[in-house]
């Protein structure tokens, strides 16, 4: 920065010694006038005062750019600044000479270009004035373009006014005059599907005059009024002989209902429409006589239909089918071996010759079966009955309502499209309703079959929940009605059952044999069946009320335990009352138990088979859900396998005294000097290797020595007791089981008490017989 304004300062420097000389040089040579020289003496005592203040500048800025090059370089080489200045003055003057030669030499190219330049401006000139004509011409067009722009613009705001009062216009008459076309289509054209779209420009032609304001108010609307009144009378003639021939076709015998609604009438589902809106009373008239007919048609098809499956109805219990029936004499009940064989064939298929009526009446067999029909079509009566089949009252029942439902899910659906309204149904299905309601009502009068009512109430449950699926509310009322009808009969048939077995019976039941009770047989068979239907209903729902359910059952067991209690007091041998009461628990176990495997194994299947793609029936996709109180519990549930260790309990008490009793009989000294010998240790708090008063090793010796010498005769011989008494193989097995299991207790507590009591005691347990010398002469002569 500092070298840039010691170069600015150098060169003003130098402009200003030139101008000095100059002037001086000029001063020195124009010496002529007086007045010059006056002058410029004035003008040289200012000069001299302004030089004098600019040395004093120049000393100054002289000492401050002293250090710049070119100053330092000047100031060196010693020059006179006046010196310096007319040399730069002198080749100035020479340049000026070069540049005005120059000049002189290019003084006819100046020339040439100053002709050139006037040239250009003649021309420039020209094009002004052409340039300015045009500008005037423009000025001219715009203006003809905006009156153009004007012009355009109101033609374009009349052509669409115009446009917009020609389609109102045309519309207008368009939706109002009625055609020579429409009038000879509606008065002469036959009624079919061609027939709406004539229909439907009726019904617009009617809308608009009624809806538009200026056709209300237009004299037009009263030149065509007249006119439309007449084609809507004729067309609403037509359309109704049309549709009452239709109509009629449905009370011929034999007729295909859905067919003829389905392909032919939904067709012309306007035509209800278009009498709805333009001929109300025609329509009513229309919809009363649908209604008749259909009611009467469906009503006359349900009663038949009724009529010839409960012709073909096999009832399975009678009014005398009670718990607590006695057994006739000779009957196929008291053998014991049916007790037990024919246990797992309650939830099998129903084998020939499996005892009296009375038992069967209690079992579910094959009857079972129909919960997985729910979704199955209908029985054809005629063909049914032309193979001799017979079917108990819940397949009859579950057919008819497959039928009402199906009937009623497309007649619903029907007509809510073709009517458009719901009233229709429920005024033709009611007499339908009441026809199957009514026999219903009338057959669980005379319905005596307990478990044909619990299967009614399984199955309304089925078909609640398939109408469901099927979104079709219209049978609800009904089904609840039915509900409400169903459990009241079960309940006072179930209260029945339960009264049968009164205090007192059990005289007219015991048969002063050891075996299994006809009672039992019966409840077994009856609390299997009832806990099978309620396996999948733990909880109260509106349909299944499962607490109240389950204590009718946990009522009419206890009812069974005090009648075999009874029962096996009036035997003479305690040791045979036992083993009666072991016999009739391990049945009702095992049928319990069979029922439990085999509805488990039925909601394995039903799983398994939904696992792999297939298609199950409704039943199996109820029982497979992972959420179903079932499943969690075993088969039967919650209730079943409360009952089922109820019956084990007992029976597990029932088999400790008889077990208990037998070993008193073979096994009295140990027994006794067992028992004997806990309560003094106890009682005294004697303590280990100390001798327990009156029951020392010396005392225990005879009792040893007599077991030692006779303790393989008396396990032969409580095996074939066993075996002799209880005339069931498994329960004998059973029972043999505990027996032995309690004697090596006994013998094993008899070691102990002697171990205890010193090292007389243990040499003792030493010496008689050891344990698994015992064991193994047990596995001997039971597998033998």
């Amino acid at each position: 920065m500092a070298s840039l304004d010691a170069q600015q300062y150098a060169e003003a420097l130098r402009k200003s010694l030139m101008e000095d000389l100059f002037n001086g040089e000029e001063l020195d040579d124009d010496d002529s006038s007086d007045q010059q020289q006056g002058a410029f003496v004035l003008q040289g005592m200012d000069d001299s005062r302004q030089a004098q203040q600019q040395l004093s500048a120049l000393e100054s800025e002289l000492e401050e750019f002293a250090g710049h090059e070119v100053i330092r370089a000047i100031l060196e080489q010693g020059v006179v600044i006046q010196q310096h200045s007319a040399d730069v003055g002198g080749r100035l003057r020479s340049l000026e000479l070069e540049s005005i030669q120059d000049y002189i030499a290019e003084s006819d190219n100046l020339v040439a270009l100053h002709e050139q330049i006037k040239h250009c401006d003649s021309i420039l000139e020209h094009m002004e004035g052409l340039l300015g004509k045009f500008q005037a011409d423009l000025g001219q067009v715009s203006e003809e373009i905006r009156a153009l722009q004007v012009q355009s613009a109101t033609m374009s705001t009349k052509l669409r006014n115009r446009r917009a009062l020609e389609d109102r216009l045309g519309s207008f008459l368009e939706q109002l005059v009625v055609s020579e076309d429409l009038i000879s289509s509606v008065l002469d054209s036959e009624v079919s599907e061609e027939y709406l779209e004539h229909l439907l420009v009726l019904a617009r032609k009617f809308a608009f005059i009624n809806s538009n304001g200026a056709a209300r108010g237009s004299q037009a609307r009263r030149d065509v009024e007249a006119v439309l009144e007449k084609l809507r009378n004729r067309a609403i003639a037509k359309v109704r002989d049309f549709l009452l021939t239709k109509l009629y076709q449905l009370r011929k015998p034999k007729t295909n209902i859905s067919i003829i609604q389905q392909n032919v009438l939904l067709k012309y589902k306007y035509f209800v429409r278009f009498l709805a809106e333009h001929g109300p009373d025609v329509h009513q008239e229309l919809r009363a006589e649908y209604v008749c007919v259909m009611s009467r048609v469906l009503a006359g098809h349900f009663k038949t239909y009724l009529s010839a499956l409960e012709r073909m109805a096999q009832p399975v219990a009678g009014q005398g089918d009670v718990l607590g029936l006695a057994e006739a004499p000779g009957s196929a009940m008291g053998s014991v071996a049916s007790g037990v064989g024919g246990m797992m064939s309650l939830f099998t298929k129903t084998a020939a010759g499996r005892g009296a009526n009375t038992e069967r009446a209690f079992e579910l067999g094959e009857r079972l079966e129909v919960l997985s029909h729910v979704s199955q079509p209908s029985i054809i009566p005629h063909m049914a009955d032309f193979e001799g089949k017979r079917f108990p009252y819940e397949v009859i029942f579950r057919n008819v309502h497959k039928l009402l439902m199906d009937t009623a899910s497309s007649e619903f659906l029907f007509c809510l499209d073709f009517w458009e309204e719901e009233a229709v149904f429920r005024e033709l299905f009611g007499p339908v309703v009441a026809a199957v309601e009514g026999d219903l009502n009338e057959q669980l009068q005379n319905q005596h079959d307990v478990l044909c009512v619990l299967l009614m109430i399984r199955l309304n449950s089925e078909h609640r929940s398939l109408m469901a699926r099927r979104r079709v509310p219209c049978l609800d009322d009904y089904l609840d009605r039915l509900n409400l009808a169903l459990w009241p009969r079960f309940k006072v048939l179930f209260d029945i059952q339960a009264s049968s077995i009164r205090p007192g019976v059990e005289r007219s039941l015991f048969t002063g044999q050891v075996e299994v009770n006809a009672l039992t047989r019966r409840y077994a068979a009856f609390a299997a069946s009832c806990l099978t239907l309620m396996a999948d209903h733990d909880s109260d729902d509106s349909i299944f009320k499962a607490s109240s359910f389950y204590e009718m059952l946990e009522r009419l067991w206890a009812s069974i335990f005090d009648t075999l209690l009874r029962m096996s007091n009036m035997f003479k041998d305690r040791r045979q009352g036992i083993i009666f009461l072991i016999l009739n628990y391990n049945h009702i176990k095992a049928t319990l138990r069979a029922a439990d495997s085999s509805v488990a194994q039925r909601m394995s299947s039903a799983s398994g088979s939904s696992g792999s793609g297939g298609k199950g029936t409704q039943q199996q996709q109820q029982q497979q859900q992972p959420s179903a109180p079932g499943a969690a519990a075993g088969g039967l549930g919650s209730a079943g396998a409360a009952a089922i260790k109820e019956c084990e309990d007992q029976l597990a008490a029932c088999t400790s005294l008889y077990v208990e009793d037998q070993l008193g009989s073979h096994f009295k000294q140990l027994l006794e000097f067992v028992k004997k010998a806990e309560q003094v240790q106890k009682r005294g708090g004697v303590q280990e290797g100390q001798p327990i008063t009156g029951f020392t090793p010396v005392e225990a010796g005879p009792v040893l020595r007599d077991f030692g010498g006779r303790w393989k005769g008396s396990i032969e011989a409580m095996h074939k007791e066993v075996l002799g008494q209880v005339a069931d193989s498994a329960c004998a097995r059973e029972v043999l089981q505990a027996s032995m299991t309690q004697l090596l207790l006994y013998y094993t507590r008899m070691l102990e008490l002697l171990k205890k009591q010193g090292p007389e005691g243990t040499a003792l347990a030493r010496e008689v017989v050891n344990i698994p010398a015992i064991m193994y002469e047990i596995k001997r002569i039971t597998k033998g």
